[in-house]
């Protein structure tokens, strides 16, 4: 793709999630930035690929990482080792979006946020919260997420 002009900034988890080995050649051979995601399913697991190189980048979901609690520890290992970082997301509703915005605000080693899923929502119980605008997500002005619950 690169020698048709087209510009490539990140692959992500090119490799199967149980594939570390193979994730970190794909990313010794590679000029692209590969960022690990299925892999880093745990804090164990972000533990190891920091801890043997294993991708340039990695995607921290606070909910697949067990909370703000894991990420924050997982984040601070990738950053103490100069990895950036995506915070990404699953299948969340704007409560979850509203955390990871914030999450994504505090760390200087955020390079990306991938934290859209909430616009899928038709009825979504968190009503205010993150705020999108022109391609960009920023955290709302209001106290803690900025997010009301509405049943």
């Amino acid at each position: 793709l690169e020698e048709k002009g087209v510009a490539i900034e990140i692959l992500e988890q090119p490799t199967k999630a149980s594939y570390l080995y193979s994730l970190k050649e794909v990313t010794s051979q590679c000029s692209v930035p590969i960022m690990a995601d299925e892999t880093a399913l745990t804090l164990r697991d972000s533990v190891k690929l920091v801890k043997n190189e294993i991708a340039d980048m990695i995607n921290i979901k606070l909910m697949k990482i067990g909370g703000i609690t894991n990420a924050i520890k997982a984040n601070m290992l990738a950053e103490l080792a100069d990895v950036p970082i995506m915070v990404g997301c699953m299948n969340e509703s704007m409560a979850a979006m509203s955390a990871g915005v914030h999450f994504a605000c505090a760390f200087r080693n955020v390079r990306y946020a991938d934290l859209d899923s909430a616009l899928d929502f038709v009825n979504d119980v968190a009503k205010g919260g993150a705020i999108y605008e022109e391609g960009y997500v920023i955290p709302s002005e209001k106290p803690g997420l900025g997010v009301e619950v509405q049943l």
